[in-house]
């Protein structure tokens, strides 16, 4: 399967993918299963983080194939020395993009890492892989020579990206947390360093689609198109306020706010003196309870009430931060025109 790869094919080394989706398996080229260094037969995700990579990374890459390399369980555990025989395994493949939305914090394996990551760029690849979410730097592949590391900045456009060789991580892309599609056709909410690497890794695909160049002049059209090229670790700003803005407050009616009020009261089961918090904070607020499982029950619940379709590939974490940016949600989501207030 793997000589029958093109150069438009991007590996992905995670937990797999949903092969029941036809949909997405359209795009797949084929893969394997690499466990214990052994290379298996099928790749099916039994956790759903390969299969939201692959989801983010086609809203961005239309014609881009994939090549699935399962080294991830459903607990999403795996060993450094699978990665590294996953990495070995398409050394000599047309593939030229690698997306890794995983780490290793083991330093045991950094040697290893550099030495094929550094074949892998003497073959004209590109290997991209995500920092880990903690605030250690430990992390490997992402702060290995000949990889392009990358962090997750909520604030920032999906559209836009930081980006300076020089750095341990040297990518900066958008990690807001978004409905993505996940296991069984369900959407679930992707985020973090994973989502931004995903992201970034479609960025790539779509610079090497769209200028005639060299894999190994990527550094230099990166810096081009980058919005930043210098900034400190603590300007990646993901702090959420609780509390609500003052000015979203203005100038709307509240009878729209007190039907989605009373959807958000009966899914979150707030009692009256919680309901009182939807004012003056976000959902996310530990005491309203609202976290990135139970949002899908209230998106549906808000289809109901408002009679509308929601398009769960375009709602973000801020979609639903507040009463009042569902508000806007439910606005732009009828079928044939916006709800009127009032």
């Amino acid at each position: 399967m793997l000589n029958r790869t093109q150069e438009n094919t991007i590996a992905i080394i995670d937990s797999g993918i949903d092969t029941e989706n036809h949909i997405l398996m359209k795009c797949v080229q084929g893969g394997v299963t690499i466990k214990n260094g052994e290379i298996l037969s099928g790749f099916y995700d039994e956790n759903g983080h390969g299969t939201k990579c692959v989801s983010t990374i086609m809203k961005y890459c239309k014609d881009a194939n994939y090549f699935i390399i399962k080294v991830l369980n459903k607990d999403m555990e795996g060993t450094g020395n699978d990665i590294i025989h996953a990495l070995n395994y398409i050394k000599e493949s047309k593939i030229k993009i690698i997306n890794l939305s995983l780490s290793t914090s083991n330093r045991y394996y950094k040697r290893d890492f550099e030495e094929i990551c550094g074949e892998l760029k003497e073959n004209g690849k590109i290997v991209i892989a995500s920092k880990d979410n903690s605030l250690s730097n430990r992390s490997y592949p992402s702060s290995c020579k000949n990889v392009i590391g990358v962090l997750g900045g909520i604030y920032l456009p999906e559209n836009e990206f930081w980006y300076n060789n020089s750095y341990k991580f040297q990518a900066v892309s958008s990690s807001v947390p978004k409905l993505t599609l996940s296991l069984n056709n369900q959407y679930e909410m992707f985020s973090g360093n994973s989502k931004a690497c995903a992201i970034f890794t479609g960025i790539i695909f779509n610079q090497l689609s769209t200028y005639d160049f060299d894999s190994k002049e990527i550094d230099s059209i990166l810096r081009q198109a980058a919005v930043k090229r210098k900034w400190s670790y603590q300007s990646i700003n993901n702090n959420i306020s609780y509390t609500i803005d003052y000015e979203e407050k203005v100038n709307v009616n509240q009878k729209i706010l007190d039907k989605i009020k009373s959807v958000i009261k009966d899914v979150l089961e707030l009692d009256l003196e919680r309901v009182k918090l939807l004012d003056q904070y976000i959902l996310f607020y530990h005491n309203i309870g609202l976290n990135y499982k139970n949002c899908i029950n209230l998106l549906d619940k808000l289809e109901r009430e408002f009679s509308i379709k929601i398009n769960y590939e375009d709602v973000s974490f801020f979609d639903c931060l507040s009463i009042y940016s569902l508000k806007n949600l439910v606005q732009r989501s009828s079928y044939e025109k916006p709800y009127k207030e009032g």
